[in-house]
């Protein structure tokens, strides 16, 4: 385990310090030991949802990590990965150089690379997932400094660090998986150091929103989150929007579908007026919200915390065969397609 991993990594039932044992993370305060299996932690979420997030597990295990359904998991790959790589150079361009590694926590990483990336460009990153298997996929993107201790099976809205020690929370179109968003937020905002940022990519509720029957989601407009967001001091920076795919039906609408993907390549500075026109937009014609919102003060911390349930490590049934199985090599070669393109244009390219 890296040195001064366990300066910042603390124990989830009561943030106390943790020591490493035989396979195990043992918390010198409460005595609670989070068991170390497969390189993975395994912490855990709030006892009193224990059928809610029993089922999340369930249903998201089937839904990522099932080979006989990658299709759908290969064509999302290209435009979702292209979206990641330049919010984190938007985010870079934001926080600059300060000569330290700022410490980024990827939740509901799932097994996408977006940790790794961070990494890459220089994020002291830990990825934390409710989802053992799917947290488990995820280590097929490999990187120095993502070794044990980093990849944490855990639920996102009782984080395992200390009060205002991240520098960025990083949420890839995971928050529509939570009914209780709020208390999501009030965590990231618990973690994040004042001046610290949340990079939210996610989809909200549009008037020509259509019905989603996927079991655990739960979407939300983009006032009902910002409302949020601002009741614990979570306030937008930049502000963008992106779009997967182009308008069959109303094609003029590709054209302003262009100009938004303009100001995210170029990474242009979104006011207050700017902001709320692309509210207005997303609202009627829907599309993803990229927002960056900057923690400006440090608010008031929040209650105790929860009694816990730890996920059992019996819940992961996949091992290094999965990662070595040749379905998957198609991943690595997209994400090299993506870097090249960044690489080489500067920029991410047009919609799909």
């Amino acid at each position: 385990m890296e040195p001064g991993l366990l300066d910042l990594l603390r124990c989830q039932q009561c943030l106390g310090r943790l020591v490493e044992s035989d396979q195990a993370l043992i918390c010198t305060e409460c005595g609670i030991s989070f068991p170390i299996c497969s390189g993975l932690v395994f912490m855990g979420y709030p006892r009193a949802c224990r059928d809610q997030a029993r089922r999340v597990i369930a249903v998201e295990k089937a839904h990522q990590t099932d080979l006989n359904y990658l299709k759908g998991h290969t064509d999302f790959a290209y435009p979702s990965w292209r979206l990641s790589t330049l919010a984190i150079r938007v985010l870079q361009s934001i926080i600059g150089d300060s000569g330290q590694r700022p410490v980024a926590v990827d939740v509901g990483c799932g097994g996408a690379p977006m940790s790794m990336l961070l990494a890459r460009a220089g994020f002291e990153t830990f990825r934390c997932e409710l989802e053992p298997n799917s947290c488990f996929s995820g280590l097929l993107w490999e990187h120095v400094s993502l070794g044990v201790g980093k990849h944490i099976v855990c639920d996102a809205t009782v984080l395992p660090f200390l009060n205002q020690t991240v520098d960025v929370v990083f949420c890839k179109e995971f928050v529509h998986h939570i009914a209780e968003y709020s208390a999501f937020f009030e965590e990231v905002s618990r973690v994040l150091r004042v001046g610290g940022h949340l990079v939210m990519i996610e989809p909200a509720l549009a008037l020509v929103s259509g019905k989603d029957d996927h079991p655990g989601h739960h979407y939300q407009t983009m006032g009902r989150y910002l409302r949020a967001l601002a009741d614990v001091g979570l306030r937008p920076e930049r502000y963008y929007l992106y779009y997967y795919s182009r308008s069959r039906r109303l094609r003029f609408l590709n054209a302003l579908k262009r100009r938004l993907h303009g100001e995210l390549s170029s990474m242009s500075a979104t006011g207050h007026l700017n902001c709320a026109a692309k509210r207005v937009v997303q609202r009627v014609i829907g599309g993803t919200n990229v927002v960056f919102l900057r923690k400006a003060s440090a608010g008031p911390i929040g209650g105790g915390r929860p009694v816990l349930e730890l996920v059992d490590p019996v819940l992961l049934t996949i091992g290094p065969e999965y990662l070595a199985d040749p379905r998957l090599r198609e991943f690595p070669t997209i994400l090299e397609r993506v870097l090249g393109e960044a690489a080489h244009c500067g920029e991410v390219g047009d919609i799909a």
